[in-house]
């Protein structure tokens, strides 16, 4: 990634991988066309609709459930940022599939589940580093759900599996600019 405007394109070493990674995978898929990455991304806004359509049905009458998801559909900022290449559509539906991956968790109790939330977790961290409030506030839940039940081996695993990723791109910026952080950005 680089932020340079002409060549000679000067690397980015700050930048967090996620959201240029996605973009990259597409890019095989789909091709360098700028329209077809945004339509892959559109496909990403109808994703999104249709995993809180499938996550509010858990809280809700299905009518409901699909008043929910129609909302989110047409809601503003929605439509907006998918017509862009940024990164708050995919933020969005790691979200989303965080907090499925996080009902899953709750329903089974089972360690795969909680080691899935982690990856999301950190996931996301990766795609937005303001995103790096998601993994403490869940891991704050997961604490919750465990002390109560005694059974430490999910949030070994969701510990284990948030720290992970965002853990090894901070260790690359040590080794590549001296310092072990997420981005230069302001308070990351």
């Amino acid at each position: 990634f680089s932020q340079s405007e002409s060549p000679p394109l000067k690397p980015d070493t700050w930048r967090t991988p996620g959201y240029p990674l996605f973009l990259a995978a597409l890019m095989l898929v789909v091709g360098r066309s700028p329209g077809a990455l945004i339509v892959a991304q559109q496909g990403l806004g109808i994703l999104q609709v249709l995993l809180l359509y499938g996550i509010a049905r858990r809280f809700m009458t299905p009518r409901r459930a699909a008043l929910a998801a129609v909302l989110l559909l047409v809601e503003p900022y929605h439509l907006f940022y998918s017509l862009w290449l940024m990164s708050e559509t995919l933020f969005v539906t790691l979200l989303l599939l965080a907090w499925h991956a996080w009902q899953a968790a709750l329903d089974t109790r089972r360690v795969r589940w909680f080691a899935c939330l982690g990856l999301l977790a950190g996931v996301l961290v990766l795609v937005r580093p303001a995103g790096v409030l998601v993994p403490v506030a869940v891991g704050i839940g997961v604490i919750w759900t465990i002390v109560r039940r005694s059974a430490w081996k999910p949030l070994a695993a969701y510990v284990l599996c948030a720290a992970v990723l965002p853990g090894a791109w901070m260790l690359r910026n040590l080794v590549t600019a001296g310092h072990f952080a997420l981005s230069d950005q302001t308070g990351v």
